[in-house]
């Protein structure tokens, strides 16, 4: 879940946006056995980890049509995780490209502004 601020540029459908969002991040983690410094292949060792995870990211929007768009962010994303990697530091950048789709809603004619 998360907000998003969108303030166009010009008169162009492009926007720059902020963006905030939360949810929850699941680190799993598989090897062989560990007995202090040493391992053993034969034998499996599974540790798993839940939590939640809060990111920040700005960047910009470009509506190619009504229903489609393209977008660029980059930001900070952190994970707290609180029992078996509760001690480590899970947090750092983020970029993210990608297509926008509006599947409903009223949305006037790209000749009308925006």
């Amino acid at each position: 879940a998360g907000l998003q601020y969108a303030r166009q540029l010009g008169e162009r459908p492009l926007f720059w946006t902020a963006s905030a969002g939360m949810g929850g991040a699941c680190f799993y983690e598989q090897g062989p056995k560990r007995f202090g410094p040493f391992i053993d292949p034969s034998r499996t060792e599974t540790v798993y980890d839940f939590g939640p995870s809060l990111t920040m990211r700005a960047g910009m929007l470009y509506y190619l049509t009504q229903w489609l768009g393209i977008f660029l962010e980059a930001g900070y994303a952190r994970s707290f995780f609180f029992d078996e990697f509760g001690d480590q530091n899970t947090g750092g950048f983020q970029a993210m490209a990608g297509m926008r789709f509006t599947l409903s809603g009223k949305n006037s004619d790209m000749g009308e502004g925006w």
